[in-house]
Parts: C-alpha cells; structure tokens; sequence
C-alpha cells in the first residue's frame, strides 16, 4: 500500500506543479480525455468504467499468475498507482492531466509512466517465474498426452 500511495502522491503533485507552466520542450500541459495510446474514450463515463475495469483485469492477472511467479510489491504498486491516480483525475476532473512531452505528439504523465514500468516488471518476473517452474518440473509424456 505504501509504493500506492506515493506513487499517487507523487504523480498528483508534479500534475498540480505542471499545470501553472508553459509549454516548452520536456513539458506541456494538456487535459487528455482519451484512454490509453489515444485510443477515444467516448464519454467520461466509459473511460472511468474502462479505467476500473482495467484495475479489475489486472487483479485477476495477478491471482492467476501468482501460480508460477512471485510478484514483489513494488512492480503491482506501480500498475495499481498508475491505475488508481489516472482514475481520480478522471472522476475528479473528467479527464486526465498529461505534462510529459515525449516522441512526435505523445503526452503522457507520471502515472503513466508507472503503469507502463510496473506491467513490463510484472511480465518478466512471470516470465522468469515460469521458466524457472518449468526447469523444476519439466513437461513429460502425461503433459503431452493429455493435449496441452
């Protein structure tokens, strides 16, 4: 709970900091609706409902692959700040607030980028964790005979 709460606090401040400066070559401040990679949200409503539903995928990812893989608190900290701190700038301000210019047109902020580091870390330690399973436990005849 605590990689949550600072990982909200933190993108909430520099969203708050961002807002009051002008346009320039790493920041511009801009309200985005949209959900995620531009993808049209519709109406504030469906990107909050897209938005919980995500969090609700990601938890059922987690339950499942926690199977093969141990996934620290701080890569499911990192996906749950980002989810959680983009959702209340939603609910809150309708859309959310992106600062960080990046390559071309891309805008993007904190809890983004959160989100982003916190899935890829999650995939490569499920990766890693099956692997490893699957050395412990090679797959034999039975796995293949059963059609798996």
């Amino acid at each position: 709970m605590l990689v949550v709460a600072a990982g909200v606090a933190v993108d909430q401040t520099t969203k708050a900091v961002s807002a009051s400066m002008r346009c320039g070559t790493f920041v511009c401040p801009q309200r985005n609706g949209a959900l995620m990679l531009g993808v049209p949200a519709g109406s504030v409503g469906a990107a909050i409902a897209a938005s919980v539903m995500g969090l609700v995928v990601f938890a059922l990812w987690v339950r499942l692959v926690r199977r093969w893989a141990e996934l620290s608190a701080w890569p499911l900290g990192l996906v749950i700040a980002g989810i959680v701190s983009n959702l209340a700038d939603r609910v809150l301000l309708g859309s959310v607030r992106d600062f960080l210019a990046g390559p071309g047109d891309t805008l993007v902020n904190l809890a983004d980028l959160f989100l982003g580091v916190g899935v890829l870390w999650c995939v490569v330690l499920v990766v890693i964790g099956r692997a490893h399973l699957l050395r412990e436990q090679p797959l034999g005849p039975r796995f293949h005979q059963e059609g798996r």
